[in-house]
């Protein structure tokens, strides 16, 4: 086994060894291979352990990592006790030393990298038996003279937990674990170039023209009929394919008419009067292969059959027929992955974003002046102490942030697919309005956050809110002079019981927190409890409620 220096020389996040006949004979046998990791099973973030397989990997892996070829991985169909934290496989061994890693790969049981924030989740209407518990807190914005103005709602769902597969992106939101902050956008679905006959490539291949829709946390497919698109539900809205000044290959952008005229423009990314230095950075990319003629980008050379084409096209403009109008402004986080399986890290793409701004009672020709109204979204890292930069020693204080997928450009890199995560959490939102030439504060909410346990070998720890601190409802007037004020922290407790469906006998269970014991800005409990003391024991979906406020859970 090597030193971690020289696993991280080759690109590798985890650890590099060799093996071989201990008798030194030619001939070829198999050996089970086991490595017991409980000693670093906390190295890496984002559900690390549960990812882990063993590969075997060329000799160069060694000497000239950053040759093609040389990281060419080969999965040995490992088991991963994830309770006894060891991995085991088969491998074939002679007597020259076969060299082989323990790495993880992008997904496990537990949730799938490779896969876009996107839930079918978000398109489920729940009856009154569903077993949904639902919870929302609004945030109040200075009303606008006219026009468009921001609807805020922080919006938790136990429903949208239960919605998780291990298809699915699971990395909790930058609010955190089963909540949402109200978000718009169109994104496209592609395919693995693998599951499209390519073998050993893992990039992103055409599919066929899709889109979805999400307006406020919730989706409607896109269905296109010739060179048009309509809603799968169709409320009568108008959904058009536009041209904006974006980084997607053919600059698409994506336009929606409500009936009562409001037009909502995703992706357009340079808004009118304003240049190509002040982006929306609304657009994001990540390189897309064509294997077929007529497909964008095709080249009859599969390598070179590709462009950089938009997965999400956030909502950046909203003006509606009297001209007012409202923007919205985003922040775009960039990585790198080894593209058409090359040693190092080759390509950049969007893995995620963040919104940082919304600017209201405009018009739509006064959109390169100060905005009379704005919301201010602050960011942190995911981590809560020696949070200057994450690198390979202070990786840990990331827990939910998948640190193996993360490759420099031109370093060694073995990740040959891209993967979609955040570094980011929402810290603060300010509601400000404009007072001669400065802006002044009008509400701020200040979110507080911990990275509990999951309470089991799978799932890590991962982002959970647990209050919000409301400054500023003692205000005069939106412009005048103010006394700062503070009510009580909006608190949301947590449920450390099992969460999710059954899963089989040699599958972890994933656990995941529900939200319990809330209280309200204002003083009022708030809870919340699961029925049974645990999901699994009968084999069903958990079922959810709400306490009134007073009453005491029985079931404790």
């Amino acid at each position: 086994m090597f030193d971690h220096s020289k696993a991280e020389q080759a690109g590798i996040d985890g650890v590099l060894l060799t093996v071989s006949r201990a008798d030194s004979r030619v001939e070829s046998g198999v050996a089970q291979v086991t490595v017991d990791y409980s000693s670093f099973a906390d190295a890496y973030g984002g559900d690390w352990r549960s990812r882990l397989q063993l590969v075997s990997l060329p000799t160069c892996a060694l000497t000239t990592p950053k040759v093609s070829g040389c990281l060419t991985a080969t999965a040995l169909g490992s088991t991963n006790d994830v309770r006894a934290q060891k991995l085991s496989a088969p491998v074939s061994v002679n007597g020259t030393d076969r060299v082989l890693a323990v790495t993880a790969s992008s997904a496990s049981s537990s949730g799938d990298y490779t896969a876009t924030k996107l839930s079918s989740a978000s398109s489920w209407v729940g009856g009154s038996s569903s077993g949904d518990f639902s919870w929302s807190y609004p945030f109040r914005v200075p009303p606008a003279t006219g026009g468009p103005s921001p609807t805020l709602e922080l919006q938790y769902s136990a429903q949208s937990v239960d919605g998780r597969t291990a298809a699915s992106n699971n990395q909790p939101s930058w609010v955190g674990e089963g909540f949402e902050l109200s978000e718009s956008y169109v994104e496209r679905r592609y395919a693995n170039c693998s599951d499209q006959g390519h073998a050993n490539k893992f990039d992103q291949c055409w599919k066929y023209d899709n889109a979805t829709l999400v307006m406020n946390g919730k989706s409607n497919e896109l269905v296109k009929f010739g060179s048009t698109w309509r809603l799968r539900d169709d409320d009568g809205s108008k959904v058009e394919k536009v041209t904006g000044e974006n980084s997607d290959n053919n600059h698409e952008a994506w336009k929606v008419t409500t009936q009562d005229g409001t037009q909502y423009f995703f992706g357009r990314n340079v808004l009118p009067g304003l240049t190509a230095s002040t982006p929306t950075n609304s657009v994001w990319t990540v390189p897309v292969f064509a294997d077929k003629s007529g497909e964008e980008c095709y080249n009859a050379d599969f390598s070179k059959s590709f462009c950089d084409q938009g997965w999400r096209w956030n909502l950046d403009y909203v003006v509606d027929p009297h001209g007012n109008a409202m923007t919205m402004w985003y922040a775009k986080e960039t990585n790198y992955y080894a593209k058409y399986g090359a040693a190092t890290a080759t390509a950049a793409y969007t893995r995620g974003g963040y919104l940082t701004g919304i600017k209201y009672g405009q018009t739509a020709d006064t959109l390169t002046v100060n905005a009379p109204m704005q919301v201010n979204f602050v960011t942190q890292e995911r981590c809560l102490s020696n949070c200057g930069s994450l690198t390979s020693t202070t990786k840990a204080n990331w827990p939910d942030v998948p640190f193996d997928q993360i490759c420099a450009s031109g370093a060694a890199c073995t990740k040959t697919s891209p993967s979609f995560f955040s570094r980011r959490r929402l810290d603060t939102i300010t509601t400000q309005v404009l007072k001669g030439t400065a802006y002044a504060s009008v509400d701020q909410w200040q979110l507080a956050v911990d990275f509990p346990s999951s309470g089991d070998l799978m799932s890590g720890k991962a982002l959970w809110l647990q209050s919000i601190t409301h400054t500023g409802p003692r205000l005069i007037s939106y412009v005048g002079d103010a006394t700062e004020g503070h009510l009580w922290p909006e608190t949301v407790g947590q449920s450390g019981r099992r969460h999710g469906w059954p899963v089989a006998d040699d599958e972890a269970a994933s656990r995941q927190y529900l939200d319990r014991d809330g209280r309200r800005d204002n003083g009022e409990l708030l809870g919340t409890g699961v029925c049974g003391h645990d999901a699994y024991a009968s084999g069903g979906r958990p079922q959810h409620y709400a306490l009134l406020p007073g009453e005491v859970d029985a079931t404790e």
